[in-house]
């Protein structure tokens, strides 16, 4: 039951995404970002429930920042096609979701950057949509200084050598299998 609500929340994301690019597209700035904080308060109490019930899981991350993913890009390209926003918040935001998507496999997926750069990508778009670019540019630049250190130390970790140690087995066995 939990999980289902927990994806009923990322889900709201998605259904929402209609009436933001309308919004965007008729210049009611006030409602896109009305919307766009909604979108970031689903996107924070998504993963805060999953964890706090224990139902994290990968197929949720996955919706989690797919969910992301279909609200803020076609937000920010339909900034960027008004002239209304330069594409480098675009270009930003699909290198965070394209470093999410082909994060290693392993125990249920965490989005390093998702807590705090997802959260950071909506405000800067709800501020690129109050204020224009000028504003923008610093909060993207800190953003992008973020990601490229995150994206650098998973180069780093992924690279490195790590010395496997053999299972530990018994003498007996050993012995036999030697023989």
């Amino acid at each position: 039951m939990e999980r289902w609500l927990v994806w009923s929340v990322s889900l709201a994301r998605i259904v929402m995404l209609p009436w933001l690019l309308n919004a965007v597209h008729v210049g009611d700035d006030e409602l896109a970002i009305a919307l766009l904080t909604a979108a970031m308060l689903t996107d924070v109490l998504d993963g805060t429930l999953a964890r706090r019930w224990c139902v994290a899981t990968d197929a949720g991350a996955l919706l989690d920042a797919t969910a992301d993913a279909l609200v803020l890009l076609p937000t920010l390209w339909a900034l960027a096609d008004q002239g209304r926003a330069l594409h480098a918040p675009l270009l930003l935001a699909l290198a965070c979701f394209a470093h999410f998507a082909t994060a290693p496999r392993g125990a249920t997926r965490y989005d390093p950057l998702g807590r705090h750069l997802g959260t950071a990508l909506y405000v800067a778009t709800a501020v690129l949509l109050a204020a224009g670019d000028a504003l923008v540019t610093p909060v993207m630049s800190v953003i992008g200084v973020h990601a490229a250190a995150v994206l650098v130390r998973r180069v780093r970790n992924t690279s490195a050598v790590r010395t496997v140690r053999a299972p530990d087995v018994p003498r007996e066995q050993r012995a036999a299998h030697n023989a």
